[in-house]
């Protein structure tokens, strides 16, 4: 298994943060690594991601949303063929720090036999650079 972890604090209430992850149509407006081309934020959902790392190929993952917690946890998970052979958990954690900030955590994991081929130190920066452009779009174009 791989893990990577990356947060940073925007200075906007929860409630808007959690409003922009939960907008799918707008990740690619602001998202440089990630966009939803379908799916709802609803536990359950079915979710197609299309994913942009900044050093490797491009890749289209189906997943399913397999908790949400509404104003602090999206999360869902992608398998291929079987998990033994690949699976990813992508975590989203928003937590208030007080009325006018907040606390995003970021989170993605990977398992499986082909787990090496796509976790590498990259993703942090992915990561990390996908924050930075989170907290720009809620700080400055969200109204």
């Amino acid at each position: 298994m791989a893990e990577f972890h990356t947060a940073i604090e925007i200075d906007r209430p929860r409630s808007a943060v959690w409003d922009v992850l939960t907008d799918f149509e707008s990740y690619e407006k602001w998202n440089p690594y990630l966009s939803i081309a379908r799916g709802t934020p609803r536990d359950g959902a079915a979710v197609e991601l299309h994913i942009t790392p900044s050093k490797r190929s491009d890749r289209t993952e189906t997943g399913k949303i397999t908790a949400l917690e509404p104003g602090t946890l999206l999360q869902w998970e992608s398998v291929a063929l079987y998990s033994v052979i690949y699976a990813s958990t992508h975590r989203f954690g928003v937590q208030r720090l007080d009325d006018e900030r907040t606390r995003f955590d970021n989170q993605k994991e990977y398992h499986g036999l082909l787990a090496p081929l796509v976790a590498d130190d990259d993703i942090k920066d992915d990561l990390d650079e996908m924050n930075r452009a989170l907290a720009a779009y809620v700080e400055n174009q969200y109204p």
